[in-house]
């Protein structure tokens, strides 16, 4: 059996924008299921059946996973968005993708951390 899951939690899930913002793109009219405009964020969707797209980009759940390894500084914190003057790790990978921290280590911490991208657009 298929599962279903909501269309803007879908979009979410993958990593396209929060839930919130997800509605806002479902209700303007750029997202398709199965080539027929979708406005309603709560219609359910199949990742394995349905065929997804956000101005005519495919998403794709199964895509190859991007893992960076990290080794973490000192003075540097973990989390993606810190609103102190703090430096981010994630500022030193220079990659273009989305990526998210695996487990978090303290700014005074240093040591390996991972990080991981969630998501791709597939044409």
């Amino acid at each position: 059996m298929t599962s279903l899951v909501r269309l803007s939690k879908a979009l979410s899930g993958v990593g396209i924008a929060s839930r919130r913002k997800s509605d806002e793109i479902i209700k303007k009219g750029m997202v398709k299921v199965n080539n027929i405009v979708i406005l309603d964020p709560w219609y359910k969707v199949s990742y394995d059946e349905d065929i997804i797209t956000i101005n005519n980009n495919i998403i794709n759940n199964k895509v190859e996973k991007i893992y960076i390894a990290l080794n973490k500084p000192r003075k540097f914190i973990s989390d993606l968005n810190f609103k102190d003057d703090r430096n981010l790790a994630r500022n030193l990978i220079k990659f273009d993708g989305y990526i998210y921290p695996v487990g978090r280590l303290d700014y005074d911490s240093e040591g390996l951390i991972f990080f991981y991208e969630r998501w791709r657009f597939c044409k």
